[in-house]
């Protein structure tokens, strides 16, 4: 159900015209034949954002969207979009632990990279959507600047464990990579993998992280999606608390 929800979440920020300033539409729920207003807009500093409110259940799914994935890594450097996904849960000053800061108030989260998107999803109780959003918006800002070498050590060895485990040990990987390397061509951007390849890995340094986080972790690079139990003014006022304060 999470994976569903998730990808509704996705579907409805990647939907929306990217020229598009300050719009409300409705769309139908089928569930209820009522009508749900979707509102998209941006923030000053460029954050493209989607609410669409769902008063029916008291939870709300938060879905970050960094448009940046495999297609966007410079030469030498394959996997690293997805070894950035693995460093945003390293933890800020203000957010230390950023698994139990958000297993504290009750939220569940996960991350996944792609080719052309990197994708950072928040379920929880609708009471919970301040927090959320507060710690979203201090990884904007800071979990660039606060990692170490000690934690792109550790997160690159998860990444190297992840590939021994799930694609250069598993069958079906590597069928599949197989299928993908033959509908694009060497040269396209979706050939290369995803998680990349250990020699682009284990060179990774910690000014290519940081240099990473400040070219793509922008807000004028993000989609945010909101979806579920809120008022609209009220989640619109929590933004410009929290996300409008991030620098582009």
């Amino acid at each position: 159900m999470r994976s569903l929800l998730a990808a509704v979440v996705v579907c409805l920020a990647l939907a929306m015209p990217a020229s598009a300033q300050d719009a409300t539409s409705a769309v139908t729920n089928a569930a209820t034949d009522k009508a749900t207003e979707i509102e998209h807009y941006r923030l000053n500093n460029g954050l493209e954002v989607v609410l669409a409110p769902d008063r029916r259940v008291p939870k709300v799914v938060l879905d970050i969207a960094y448009r940046v994935g495999s297609l966007n890594e410079p030469p030498g450097r394959s996997g690293f979009a997805h070894l950035f996904e693995h460093l945003m849960f390293a933890g800020t000053p203000d957010y230390p632990n950023i698994d139990e800061a958000y297993g504290a108030i009750g939220v569940g989260i996960n991350a996944w990279t792609f080719q052309d998107r990197t994708l950072y999803y928040a379920e929880g109780l609708s009471s919970a959507m301040p927090a959320m959003l507060a710690l979203e918006a201090d990884r904007m800002a800071n979990q660039g600047l606060a990692i170490e070498q000690s934690d792109l050590d550790i997160q690159r060895d998860v990444v190297l464990n992840e590939m021994r485990q799930n694609v250069l040990d598993t069958p079906a990987a590597a069928g599949w990579e197989a299928m993908r390397s033959a509908l694009y061509p060497a040269g396209h951007p979706y050939h290369r993998q995803v998680i990349g390849s250990m020699a682009d890995l284990e060179a990774a340094t910690l000014a290519d992280v940081q240099g990473f986080f400040a070219t793509y972790y922008v807000p004028n690079n993000a989609i945010l999606t909101l979806v579920g139990d809120f008022d609209v003014a009220d989640a619109r006022a929590l933004l410009e608390a929290t996300f409008a304060l991030v620098p582009r």
